[in-house]
């Protein structure tokens, strides 16, 4: 007995030792050697809404940049502003359920902390707000981890979190923190307290700061902040440790530009205006299974335009496209009739070593792409598909859980059979959809095919009448419903009634009310001009005549008076 509580003592100082004494050294093993790393050191605390923002957007981004993940040694302390007691017991600024945060968040650190992406991601999947509400730890635990990760992480909070969170309170001192998130690289602390630290800043300070191999310094680096001055001698690496998920070959390689390559909107963080004023997605090219460029792998139903649609849930692009042209295209029954529809919600969506689902926003796009799955499963006629995607996909869903985002887009038979799906097939029906995703490259999101032609660019947008002239060109079928002008000699087709479809629309001109602005513009008269000049006469210049007349009479009368007097 006494022999076995040793073991577990010694179990348990080495667990300890391995969360901390090491910082998250998940990086040792690849890239660059620890000696020339960057050091980046980040205190938050559970749930603020600064940390929420630092750690889902800039830092989880930095850190999923092969080239900035090589040389960076992150150490992640969700412990700021938590204080020991004299008696042992600790306080947070929030109170009990920011520490009960603080203590799950430890054991996730703890469980992956060999795998920076996927502590990560677990982290902002927790500090999200689509995760679940803070309190519902059972539902969050749920949407941010999987089965076996459960086990584990609910093992680690009941016996050890205290611990953990104990420890890493003492020796960083993490209750005297200025602000938080509080961020420093290599000693030097970043933003303030009321400036906060964005991606650009991050990679500039980091970019500042190595000093190792010149073979490591990120392409990057060199739009930023110029050649890298000051670099020690080249040395021999090993093979690098990739993070789940990520292709080990393309890895491999020190100097080779890694695959999840970011092509960042200039407007706005994950989004472009597209060519008709509809949003395009974030641009992230997946790493695929080789195969024939932009190729797709099924045939088309005779006559019918195959529209094939690979994305990622709530990615913003993919949300405006579904809610906008796509939608608004199958509300006309006409174009319903001619489109196969064939969605794959499986973009961003890869296996870690275990055979377990990866997301390139975590554990909760992974539980959208199974939802998502079962839609297209159980619901195959295309308005109504189309319409319960396009609710799922909502922007009104933001901060909401998928457990209420299906109740909402389903009800009564519709909503039993989502269920049903989702509890006995949603892992196959995802595994299937992953699979059709990796037998092509799909380099952005959405990535819209039209009988095997892909429809838009990285850089441009979709908009409802190029997606409506592309399907009009792409059919082939019997029925006439796309009314087409003939070739003028101008690119591509002319049509006579966009965006509408169906007959053409006659051929007296539509009466238009010119408003003021546009007779200006034109050059023209505003309509009814002579009748407004001869109103505003008789509006004003009568009156005044009248006030006039008065006037005088009342002077006149003022004389006589005082001649009588």
């Amino acid at each position: 007995m006494g022999l076995l509580r040793t073991l577990v003592t010694a179990a348990t100082s080495v667990l300890l030792l391995g969360l901390h004494a090491s910082p998250l050294a998940d990086a040792e093993s690849t890239g660059v050697a620890q000696q020339n790393r960057v050091s980046l050191r980040v205190f938050f605390r559970a749930f603020c809404p600064a940390c929420q923002w630092f750690v889902g957007d800039p830092l989880l981004e930095l850190v999923r940049t092969e080239e900035y993940r090589n040389i960076l040694t992150l150490t992640l302390i969700p412990a700021a502003g938590m204080h020991e007691k004299q008696d042992g017991t600790i306080t947070c600024e929030a109170g009990p359920l920011e520490c009960t945060g603080h203590r799950w968040q430890v054991c996730a650190l703890d469980m992956d902390r060999n795998d920076v992406v996927k502590y990560l991601g677990t982290i902002a999947c927790i500090e999200g707000d689509e995760s679940g509400q803070v309190g519902d730890w059972n539902t969050k635990m749920k949407n941010c981890l999987t089965d076996e990760e459960r086990v584990v992480v609910k093992e680690c909070f009941d016996n050890r979190s205290k611990d953990l969170l104990v420890k890493m309170i003492r020796e960083e001192r993490s209750g005297s923190v200025p602000w938080m998130p509080y961020t420093i690289v290599n000693q030097k602390v970043l933003g303030s307290a009321t400036e906060g630290v964005p991606l650009n800043m991050l990679k500039t300070s980091i970019c500042s700061a190595y000093t190792g191999p010149k073979s490591f310094y990120p392409a990057e680096c060199v739009k930023l902040v110029g050649e890298q001055k000051e670099f020690a001698p080249e040395e021999a690496v090993d093979k690098p440790m990739v993070a789940a998920g990520e292709n080990p070959q393309a890895a491999a390689a020190p100097g080779k530009e890694a695959v999840n390559m970011e092509a960042r909107a200039p407007a706005k963080a994950d989004a472009l205006e597209g060519g008709d004023g509809d949003i395009v997605v974030d641009m992230k090219e997946e790493v695929a299974t080789p195969a024939p460029a932009n190729v797709s792998t099924t045939t088309t139903v005779a006559g019918k335009v195959q529209l094939e649609m690979y994305w990622r849930a709530f990615c913003p692009g993919c949300m405006s496209f579904i809610t906008k042209p796509l939608l608004s295209l199958v509300r006309n029954k006409e174009f319903q009739e001619i489109i196969d529809f064939r969605p794959v919600p499986a973009a961003g969506t890869s296996f870690d070593a275990k055979g377990n689902f990866v997301c390139t926003a975590g554990m909760v796009e992974c539980l959208g792409h199974k939802w998502l799955s079962c839609a297209v499963e159980e619901f195959h006629q295309v308005g109504d598909l189309v319409e319960r995607i396009a609710c799922m996909e909502s922007k009104d869903n933001k901060g909401m859980t998928w457990s209420f985002i299906i109740n909402r887009c389903f009800e009564n038979e519709a909503f039993t059979k989502m269920k049903t799906c989702y509890d006995t097939k949603s892992d196959d029906l995802l595994r299937k959809n992953v699979a059709k995703r990796q037998a092509l490259r799909v380099p952005w999101v959405p990535y819209v095919i039209l009988n095997g032609t892909p429809l838009g660019d990285a850089s441009h947008g979709i908009g409802l009448k190029q997606l409506m002239d592309a399907v009009c060109k792409a059919y082939s079928g019997p029925k006439n419903v796309c009314y087409v002008q003939k070739d003028t000699g101008n690119t591509g087709n002319q049509y006579n009634d966009p965006p509408g479809i169906g007959k053409p629309l006659p051929t007296e001109p539509e009466a238009k009310t010119v408003t003021e602005f546009e007779a200006k513009v034109i050059g023209g008269k505003q309509a009814d001009d002579e009748e407004t000049s001869s109103a505003t006469m008789t509006a004003v210049v009568l009156p005044g005549v009248c006030f006039v007349g008065l006037v005088v009479i009342a002077l006149r009368l003022t004389r006589d008076h005082k001649k009588d007097a």
